[in-house]
């Protein structure tokens, strides 16, 4: 029996490498790493417990000359200190539900724990661990029935913590916010020095787009933490959010420091990519490269990179190089399109652009909004004027301003080509009142103002550009 549990465990933990190992996008990514962390953390309290449950059990049996033929712990309600008493095989009921826990093997582990429960409904701790345990198997009204009891039973700060912090991950799961964030504050008071209910919290500021709340939590649980990557990783992601990318380069290095992990080497190079500092992306792309030389995303994107550092004959061999490796995909079609415009070699456009309209069609309402946006540029440019259109159409229905921003900044762009500077500026400001962060969009802007003789606009405009620049 014991050698299947830890070949359980074995298996378990190899599935999680595997997952980490596959290709996913950053949502995806997210999800993981804070399912990772939240059992990681979930285990190091259990193992806390167990710890501070075994030595008790030690002094007690010390104090009173007993051995494991007698067993007590004790848990305490609000007015005195309940002793369970348990004898030996309930101990050991006890313990077999704590091991399969442990394991995450939560139906096994329920049988034993309702057994405790139903002959020590007192029994705080294994309440506490009842709760868990319904949670883990997505029962979530028998985990606040139990909590509920517990609660009513105890007021001893440790239980208190775990149970509110367990309540908040519930109210988070069903996008009931609010109350999530209540959760884990009352939990933070209990316990402040506990990590997992800041960092929970934290985490959910972060999805509802609090970033500034979420990097002054991380910057205070990292004081307690100081290694734990999983912090750095996300204050870089919050700092990403912000368009604060120098600042999301500090921690998204640290995080690599950390790890060594290729992700993190992604994330830096993106970010030099995004503040237009082409050869510092080009450098960290290679690094990714060299870790994982069958991945198809890193070469696809060092090519870029080259290609916009102005190195148009290295990115041309690169995309050829991909494309000798590796499938003919949308994104590394799209790339090769562009190169071929900046080089002017139309007679090998036609092809490629066969090949985008006939593999796109069919799916252009499940393609990515910038994808599209660039498309439409693309055909703009070669006098395909109906797909532009079909493109833009589909960004202008979009629920997202931010997208029906982006619709009408290509407009306006296409607009400016065609020489109709008054239609332009009409899309530019739409797009700007939408928020959306372009390169280079106070360029076309200020140049839309200074055709219309607008020069105290456009000045005003190209100030912004140099002040962006310098930072």
């Amino acid at each position: 029996m014991i050698q299947q549990l830890f070949s359980y465990m074995h298996q378990t933990i190899n599935e999680l490498e595997h997952e980490f190992n596959e290709p996913i996008g950053m949502d995806q990514e997210l999800n993981l790493l804070e399912k990772y962390l939240t059992i990681k953390e979930m285990i190091e309290d259990i193992s806390d417990e167990l710890e501070q449950l075994i030595e008790k059990l030690k002094q007690f049996e010390k104090n009173h000359g007993l051995n494991l033929s007698a067993n007590e712990l004790t848990t305490k309600d609000t007015n005195e200190e309940v002793v369970i008493e348990l004898d030996e095989s309930d101990f050991l009921e006890f313990e077999k539900g704590i091991g399969f826990f442990d394991l995450w093997m939560y139906d096994r582990a329920i049988i034993h724990l309702e057994k405790i429960m139903d002959k020590y409904p007192d029994f705080n701790l294994a309440r506490l661990y009842t709760s868990m345990t319904y949670f883990q198997k997505g029962d979530y009204l028998e985990t606040k029935k139990q909590l509920k009891i517990l609660f009513q039973n105890t007021d001893d700060p440790d239980l208190l913590s775990l149970g509110h912090n367990l309540l908040g991950m519930i109210y988070g799961k069903n996008e009931q916010y609010g109350q999530a964030i209540n959760e884990f504050q009352q939990a933070v008071q209990y316990r402040y020095d506990w990590y997992e209910p800041r960092f929970n919290l934290a985490i959910l500021y972060y999805r509802l787009g609090h970033f500034e709340d979420t990097i002054l939590l991380l910057k205070e649980i990292l004081k307690q933490k100081p290694l734990d990557w999983g912090i750095a990783y996300y204050l870089g992601k919050s700092y990403q959010k912000l368009n604060q990318d120098h600042h999301a380069n500090e921690w998204f290095k640290k995080v690599y420091d950390m790890t060594k992990q290729s992700k993190m080497i992604q994330q830096i190079a993106i970010s030099f990519e995004k503040r237009k500092q082409f050869q510092q992306a080009i450098y960290w792309f290679e690094k990714w490269r060299n870790l994982e030389p069958t991945r198809p995303e890193p070469l696809l994107s060092l090519s870029k990179n080259v290609w916009l550092s102005g190195d148009k004959a290295k990115a041309k061999t690169l995309i050829k190089k991909y494309f000798s490796a590796y499938q003919e995909t949308p994104e590394a079609l799209l790339l090769y399109a562009w190169i071929l415009t900046d080089e002017g070699e139309l007679n090998k456009l036609d092809s490629i652009l066969s090949k985008l309209i006939s593999n796109q069609l069919e799916n252009l309402t499940k393609m990515d909004p910038f994808f599209l946006a660039s498309l439409a540029r693309l055909y703009t440019l070669h006098q395909y004027h109906h797909l532009s259109n079909d493109f833009i159409n589909l960004l202008m229905r979009a629920d997202n301003p931010h997208i029906q921003g982006l619709a009408h900044l290509i407009q306006g762009l296409i607009q400016l080509d065609q020489e109709k500077p008054d239609q332009a500026l009409q899309h530019f400001l739409k797009t700007s009142s939408t928020g959306v962060h372009f390169p280079y969009f106070e360029f076309y802007l200020g140049y839309t103002h200074y055709l219309l003789g607008n020069t105290d606009e456009a000045k005003q405009c190209w100030a912004k550009l140099s002040v962006r620049k310098e930072h």
